[in-house]
């Protein structure tokens, strides 16, 4: 194993409920409800490498034609396996503590035909840091030595504009207390039976949820942080790349395990924090904007409910969903309200590639001439999240109560649920044109499920749901060697590569869809009971996927440059009949 993990997470909570009626108020009925709560929930997670690296290693020139064979030293013959890359881990500790106080109060009034409901939520939250330690890496101590950390929930105040800490008169960063959140949360809801006969009822509602959790002391620590030193990629030989100081693992004694003599040149690390010269992973902080809110959403919804004929009922909902805000990490400059805002600013375009393999033609942004390109090790600020989505359906339905031996439920959703990037959403507009205001849920799914009670106690069942196929994000290659502009480290120009990962894509989301799914399970069941009742055997017969579709659910790959674009790679399984039974005593 690369890394085995444990985990403890306790839960203490606390909270009373209470339930007052009252008749006759305002010309109607209360039903008043209210409680208050508190709860805590720490978190310990640790996660252990073992022997504290990871050794891999690759087919002679890196090519699948020359696998097999022996592994060997650096520079043998094909085919064989030669080492590639080495890298070095320390373990992961991430420690802190999260607790709430909440209370709701509503109020349920029902006057004639009229429903009404209505209440009000509020929840705070906040959490802390516990500290730790973790034990260094065992095959390179002095680059990777033990670290601990003091519990705190004092966050380091960044410069908005650099990302660095702000210093006090003392030289040492200044710290604040770590942000808390605290919502209100309002939902209402009425009924209004239309005939006064209870055949006919209007509805509709109006709530406000927000994230019930969100623990933004796990980035007070640097404990979670993986350093993950790396030596190579070595050359597709195994030799060290010719690149002057680049790093490589020598493999000397060709023993496919990592000793520290063979380790050579200066490891490449994409850790945020990690100081080289000593080891220690400094964390960023938290640089939490003051107005930054929970993830929110709205819901409305409205609808009709009708009894057809006695014990069969009819309805047709309308369901409007917002999701907005939340907390999104930008870099310390780039961030709304800076003047470097917003970071995809330097990408200009769109530039044109034509795919070799395919033909087809995709869009794709680079860095502006000259531009500088921010480092990875840029610090980060949370700020609210500026994009949001849009969720509407309609979902008409029908109910037949148990009556005449069977009964029924049948829905259909029709749903969109359109995502949109607002500017400063996204770093890289590459591919955004494709998914900003479409939806990649299902467009509708049908659910019909229903009982027939037949002669001598025997039960039969079915269920049949019918589902619109997933969305696929169908790629093409791009430019191995797009220009990424200039590295504000090493004042080098850089490359940003689409010919692998990411690619490029090339058509709106929702466009290529896998098939829909019509999936039919039926079953039949008949008690036998014994000594009164007092002993039951239940013997059932089911039969899954009676239709026996092969439904093909992913692919190797959705690259249409790919030559597994169409190799399947998993199905609906196939239809599977069980006999069972049961035995109650």
């Amino acid at each position: 194993l690369t890394a085995t993990y444990q985990t403890v997470r306790k839960s203490w909570e606390a909270k009373t409920d209470g339930t007052y009626f009252v008749s006759n108020k305002l010309g109607g009925d209360h039903s008043l409800k209210f409680g208050v709560g508190w709860r805590r929930n720490p978190i310990s997670t640790f996660s252990h490498y073992s022997g504290g690296a990871r050794a891999t290693i690759q087919c002679v020139g890196n090519s699948s034609a020359n696998c097999g064979g022996a592994y060997g030293p650096a520079g043998q013959a094909a085919p064989g396996y030669v080492a590639r890359t080495a890298v070095l881990y320390r373990d992961q500790l991430l420690n802190n503590d999260w607790w709430t106080y909440n209370g709701y109060i509503q109020d349920g009034y029902s006057r004639g035909r009229l429903r009404l409901q209505g209440g009000v939520r509020y929840d705070w939250q906040t959490s802390k840091y516990l500290g730790g330690c973790v034990a260094n890496n065992p095959i390179r101590p002095d680059l990777l030595p033990s670290q601990c950390e003091a519990a705190t929930d004092q966050s380091t105040v960044l410069d908005p504009n650099t990302g660095l800490p702000i210093l006090g008169s003392d030289g040492q960063p200044i710290k604040e207390q770590l942000p808390s959140f605290s919502v209100w949360a309002p939902r209402v809801s009425a009924t209004y039976d239309l005939m006064g006969n209870g055949k006919t009822s209007i509805h509709a509602s109006y709530s406000l949820y927000y994230q019930t959790k969100i623990t933004l002391a796990n980035s007070l620590g640097g404990l979670f942080i993986q350093p993950a030193l790396t030596w190579g990629p070595n050359q597709g030989s195994g030799l060290c790349s010719t690149t002057a100081g680049a790093p490589c693992w020598q493999d000397t004694n060709v023993d496919q395990f990592i000793q520290a003599n063979e380790l050579i040149g200066t490891p490449t690390t994409n850790a945020t924090g990690f100081d080289p010269a000593t080891g220690i992973i400094t964390p960023g902080g938290n640089a939490v904007s003051k107005d930054a809110k929970l993830a929110r959403t709205r819901e409305f919804i409205t609808g009709v409910q009708h009894e057809l004929i006695p014990n069969l009922a009819i309805g047709v909902d309308y369901v409007y969903r917002k999701y907005d805000q939340g907390t999104a990490s930008y870099l310390a400059g780039y961030q709304p309200g800076s003047s470097q805002f917003p970071l995809s600013q330097i990408y200009v375009g769109p530039q044109y590639y034509t795919d070799p393999v395919t033909g087809i033609v995709a869009p794709y942004y680079q860095i502006c001439q000259g531009c500088i390109r921010p480092p990875t090790s840029t610090r980060s600020v949370t700020i609210t999240n500026l994009s949001y989505n849009t969720y509407q359906a309609v979902i008409p339905t029908l109910n037949k109560r148990f009556s005449n031996r069977w009964q029924m439920n049948a829905s259909a959703t029709l749903q969109t649920n359109p995502g949109y990037n607002v500017l400063g959403s996204y770093t890289n507009p590459t591919g955004v044109q494709f998914t900003d205001g479409y939806s990649s849920i299902a467009r509708y799914l049908i659910k019909v499920s229903g009982t027939y009670a037949l002669p001598y106690g025997v039960n039969f069942s079915g269920n049949l749901n019918v589902i619109d196929g997933a969305n696929r994000t169908v790629t093409v290659n791009g430019p191995a060697t797009a220009y990424g502009g200039v590295s504000a480290t090493t004042g080098a120009n850089t490359t940003i590569s689409f010919g692998n990962n990411p690619q490029l894509t090339f058509q709106p989301t929702g466009s290529t869809r896998f098939q829909p799914t019509k999936l039919l399970d039926l079953g039949a069941q008949k008690v036998f009971t014994f000594r009164g009742g007092k002993n039951r055997v239940k013997v059932m017969f089911d039969a899954f996927n009676i239709f026996n579709i092969n439904t093909i659910t992913s692919f190797s790959s959705n690259s249409l440059s790919s030559a597994n674009y169409n190799a399947p790679t998993a199905i609906v399984p196939p239809r599977v009949f069980r006999i069972g039974a049961q035995l109650v005593f």
